[in-house]
């Protein structure tokens, strides 16, 4: 074990630059971590943003879907308002929100795919009354008309009147059905219509005339066939963009969704290794802050029992040695240079003539048995603080002043030690049990001071850096609530669209 021959003063500094450390590299461990968390709590977020950004851009699609087929149902300038106003909702945020060029240009073309529904349909018409509709409608009451009234001026034209009522259920099947064979019966309809109204007994202009109906008859209702084909080729391509569109949003919600659940996974394992790194430095900083008390401690220990044992020797007689650790510059120095001034005088003794010896050796006893209890009350101080107790002091008193010296020395460096280690010790024990509430209460001077300041610089960075650590765990729930909300959102919304759609 190297040799620490600082004074009392420095090996206390000593444990304080050592908690210091330990500070240091937490401070350093936290920040280099926290720069990590910081990231990984903005992808996180970011992640989480774009999940619910693309979460509603598909609801918002879907919903232009059902609305689009609720409006080709049931149609009406209601129901094209909300239709344009839904469209235009989407082209806005679409504008505003999506980066991305191809999810952007395929939602951009949906609005003209809704306008080319909301046309076809309103070419139709609304009811019976309106449009094509409306004007096949009327096309068929004034051909109706005409044979009936034909009929009422006494001309048998029962089955030129059937052929009517032909034409007319081959246009409701066809409104009903949409089936192309339809078409091809009113067609068929019409030629037996004029072959049966030229067999008959009617004037050839009024034969004429409901021909030139039949013809508006025909004209409408092909007319119609073609604006219901026109219709339907816009809802398949409006169902087609709104398809590619929807496969394009939901995969970017996918990337956003596994982004977030891998950033989220970032973000845990940087917390856990943040916690990791701070149990390891605790214990680091503990470990170093104990292995120095403990070689501070021996340092003073040792040269007290070596001069304990030589006091020990010195009562005895044996003179001839040296006092060990003269050199020193600490208080074990100054201690061993007292007893070194105490040998020299009774190395002097020796030489005195016989008169003054025997005029002395009362004087020997006395110092000799001073000496005695001097060496054991000094035993007792060191043998106590070899077991690790400095509650031990030097009490008794002597005629000798400089044996006071030395026992008032001696209880002043146990003292010192005692009150040093007790307070420095308390404050590192509750650091390395992540106890955090201790600081140094006592009123002390100098290099204790210093300490002092220290130490309890020390309790107050690591409760910063807790505090700080406390905010960056509420940061980490909030985002990780964000997403949750986002998916329950999600989920919510693709349950209601689910029913609309099944509706």
């Amino acid at each position: 074990m190297p040799k620490l021959n600082l004074r009392l003063r420095g090996k206390i500094l000593a444990i304080a630059a050592s908690a210091l450390a330990g500070l240091g590299l937490i401070a350093a461990i936290y920040f280099y971590q926290n720069d990590k968390i910081v990231t990984a709590t903005a992808l996180e977020r970011q992640a989480a943003t774009h999940a619910q950004l693309f979460s509603d851009i598909s609801y918002n699609t879907e919903a232009l879907l059902s609305r689009a087929r609720d409006f080709m149902i049931s149609p009406s300038q209601e129901a094209i308002d909300g239709l344009k106003a839904s469209a235009d909702a989407l082209k806005a945020s679409t504008e505003a929100e999506i980066d991305e060029p191809e999810i952007r240009a395929a939602l951009l073309e949906l609005p003209a795919a809704v306008d080319q529904v909301i046309a076809t349909v309103s070419a139709l018409g609304f009811d019976d009354k309106t449009g094509m509709r409306g004007a096949l409608n009327v096309a068929s009451a004034e051909l109706d008309k005409a044979v009936t009234t034909a009929m009422a001026s006494g001309m048998n034209l029962n089955t030129i009147y059937t052929q009517t009522l032909l034409l007319r259920e081959h246009e409701k099947n066809f409104l009903l059905t949409r089936n192309a064979k339809q078409v091809s019966n009113f067609s068929d309809t019409t030629v037996k219509f004029a072959t049966e109204l030229s067999k008959s007994f009617m004037p050839k202009d009024k034969q004429q005339a409901i021909l030139a109906l039949v013809d508006t008859y025909t004209t409408g209702f092909s007319a119609f066939v073609s604006g219901d084909q026109a219709m339907q080729s816009a809802r398949s391509q409006l169902v087609s963009k709104v398809d590619a569109a929807l496969g394009l949003v939901k995969a970017q919600r996918e990337v956003a969704v596994t982004s977030g659940v891998e950033a989220k996974a970032t973000l845990t394992a940087e917390s856990d290794a943040l916690t990791g790194a701070f149990l390891l430095a605790f214990a680091a900083a503990a470990l170093l802050s104990l292995t120095l008390s403990l070689m501070i401690g021996r340092s003073i220990e040792r040269p007290i029992s070596r001069l304990n044992a030589y006091m020990r020797s010195l009562a005895e007689g044996e003179m001839n040695k040296d006092v060990p650790f003269t050199a020193r510059h600490d208080e074990i120095g100054e201690m061993a240079r007292t007893v070194e001034v105490f040998r020299q005088n009774s190395m002097k003794m020796l030489d005195m003539t016989a008169e003054e010896r025997a005029g002395s050796e009362q004087r020997r006893a006395d110092r000799a048995r001073m000496m005695q209890d001097l060496q054991r009350a000094f035993g007792e101080v060191v043998d106590a603080a070899i077991g690790g107790d400095f509650s031990k002091r030097v009490r008794a008193e002597f005629p000798d002043q400089e044996l006071n010296v030395l026992a008032r020395s001696v209880n002043n460096l146990v003292e010192t030690v005692d009150r040093g280690l007790d307070e420095t010790g308390h404050v590192l024990a509750a650091l390395a049990e992540t106890d955090l509430t201790h600081r140094v209460e006592g009123e002390y001077e100098g290099a204790f001071a210093k300490l002092k300041d220290d130490t309890n610089r020390v309790a107050d960075k690591l409760t910063d850096i807790v505090m700080q650590l406390r905010g960056t765990s509420r940061s980490l729930k909030t985002a990780t609530g964000e997403l949750l909300t986002g998916a329950n959102d999600l989920s919510n919304r693709t349950t209601k669209q689910a029913a609309t759609i099944e509706e």
